[in-house]
């Protein structure tokens, strides 16, 4: 959980970010992990912020994928100090590891 207030950000951009595994590759079936932003304090999923991916291994052995979401969903958050937390699941009953999940602050 963490607090952010839109004010204190003017003219940025704002990008959530996983490193992840969705699943061990091979035999395995292919499994999505989805992230979202969730504001706490309005009761409701940011708007653009949810990210997806299905990618089981980095490009080097002991890698795992990077994925940033493209959207920017700074104007989607309300005004004022918002709670915040990052939610994910797998898309099916099949795990996905989460290792980071990150907010992005672009400039």
């Amino acid at each position: 959980k963490f607090q952010i207030n839109t004010a204190n950000y003017p003219g940025c951009s704002l990008f959530l970010e996983a490193v992840y595994r969705a699943g061990v590759g091979g035999t395995q079936t292919v499994r999505t992990l989805s992230m979202e932003l969730y504001d706490l304090t309005g009761g409701t999923i940011v708007t653009n912020s949810t990210i997806s991916g299905t990618e089981q291994a980095g490009s080097s052995p002991g890698a795992y994928p990077r994925l940033r979401g493209t959207t920017n969903f700074l104007s989607n958050l309300g005004t004022g100090n918002r709670d915040c937390v990052l939610r994910y699941k797998s898309d099916s009953a099949n795990f996905v590891d989460l290792y980071e999940g990150r907010l992005i602050i672009q400039y």
